[in-house]
């Protein structure tokens, strides 16, 4: 038995399972490395056989069987299975790298939804802005002409409302208080006025509760 080969077998193996303890091994590797073991261990038997057996230089045969040959190679495992590690992390570098670059392009995309969202808000803000600058003044606008036909005699008003558009002139009646109205609604055509009544009591409604079916105007 050789001590020099056995001990650098044994050092080699003291080596992978260092390894094996500190890099969590994949299945890929576990082969090779049990391989080294068996080998390593398997090796100071058969070299303890060999003194074992006595022979006759001269009538000794070469071996040239597979343990013969790789008696020097028992410990080239552990490279091999270094290597795999080296490729192993190579993987794993390439993939956070590819992940590092996906979670870039989402960190982007995330900046640009929050600048189209801000954009969006400030637009709503702008167009909420002017609607309540028309709503506003189209009430400045409505109480004007509550005012006006107010202030005309009840006959008068009645003869402007009576070609008016529906529309209008149940905005400028709903808007009236009720003395003010009655005179003029009074002196309207009497379809006409009806029709009127019937809005102004329908339009308090809920949109699906209304009914005008049979409306006549004139």
């Amino acid at each position: 038995m050789r001590p020099l080969p056995v001990a650098l077998c044994g050092l080699a193996l003291a080596t992978g399972a260092k390894l094996a303890s500190v890099v969590p091994l994949p299945p890929q590797l576990a082969a090779p490395l049990a391989s080294a073991v068996v080998g390593s261990l398997a090796m100071p038997a058969r070299a303890a056989d060999a003194e074992a057996t006595p022979s006759d230089p001269g009538d000794a045969e070469p071996d040239t069987s597979s343990d013969a040959r790789h008696t020097g190679n028992e410990c080239t495992a552990p490279e091999a299975v270094l290597a795999l590690i080296a490729d192993e992390r190579a993987d794993l570098a390439e993939q956070v790298a590819a992940l590092d670059v996906e979670r870039a392009a989402i960190e982007a995309l995330r900046l640009q939804v929050d600048a189209d969202l801000a954009a969006l808000s400030r637009m709503r803000d702008e167009l909420q802005v002017l609607v309540d600058g028309v709503e506003r003044r189209q009430s400045e606008d409505l109480e004007r002409l509550v005012n006006l036909y107010r202030g005309m005699k009840p006959a008068q008003a009645a003869a402007i409302v009576a070609d008016m558009d529906m529309g209008v002139t149940i905005s400028i009646l709903g808007a009236m208080a009720e003395r003010d109205a009655a005179p003029i609604l009074a002196r309207l055509d009497p379809i006409r006025a009806g029709a009127i009544s019937r809005v102004l009591l329908e339009r308090g409604k809920l949109p699906a509760d209304r009914d005008l079916s049979g409306l006549r105007l004139r």
